[in-house]
């Protein structure tokens, strides 16, 4: 099976900046999408910086990358997205490109319970490593285009979750449809203004 390409995490932007062009403000900051293999990562970043779905999917083998840009609030955000592999075996190599990030969309399959079991491991992992009073953290069910009927996670045991593991009161919680873009663009523009907020306090 064909594999994007592996970018090294440091081929790109890994800080988050500051830089002022007359009275516009410009802030560059990493996004990780995190979550098992087959939840839609590559699809969700490639509907939101290309505005295209493509049913077969390629595994990602490491880590791949995106930007996009947009408007807030008198402040110009890029956002530098890097999707990385769910698969098991490469979660060795996911914290290289977690490492300097401001922000964590961690997805789940809302038709596959077993996807939104894993999001604890995730989760954990942006805790124990993230700065929780600067850092972004989303929780995404993805595939929302499916049949209601279909879906294994509910709202309830999304909130409970966020109870349960003492996620922050203004964690994401978000459903999308990389494949229609339902959502999409509503996740990353609040992600940015989340950004620019805490880049302001």
């Amino acid at each position: 099976m064909g594999g994007k390409r592996d970018a090294s995490p440091s081929e790109k932007f890994q800080y988050t900046k500051e830089n002022t062009i007359d009275t516009q403000r410009i802030i560059e900051a990493k996004i990780v999408l995190l979550g098992d293999s087959g939840v839609g990562k590559s699809s969700i970043a490639q509907r939101y910086c290309k505005n295209s779905f493509n049913e077969n999917y390629d595994v990602t083998i490491g880590g791949a990358y995106m930007q996009q840009t947009l408007n807030i609030e008198n402040t110009v955000v890029k956002l530098h997205i890097w999707d990385t592999g769910g698969s098991d075996r490469f979660r060795s190599l996911v914290s290289m490109y977690y490492r300097d990030a401001v922000a964590a969309i961690i997805c789940y399959d809302l038709t596959n319970e077993r996807t939104f079991q894993s999001v604890s491991y995730w989760a954990n992992e942006m805790q124990e490593k993230a700065n929780q009073d600067k850092f972004v953290i989303s929780i995404v069910g993805n595939k929302s285009d499916t049949e209601k009927e279909e879906w294994q996670i509910t709202d309830e045991m999304v909130e409970d979750f966020k109870t349960k593991q003492n996620l922050a009161e203004d964690t994401i919680l978000e459903k999308t449809s990389a494949k229609t873009g339902e959502g999409v663009r509503e996740l990353f523009y609040k992600i940015a203004k989340q950004i620019v907020a805490q880049s302001a306090e």
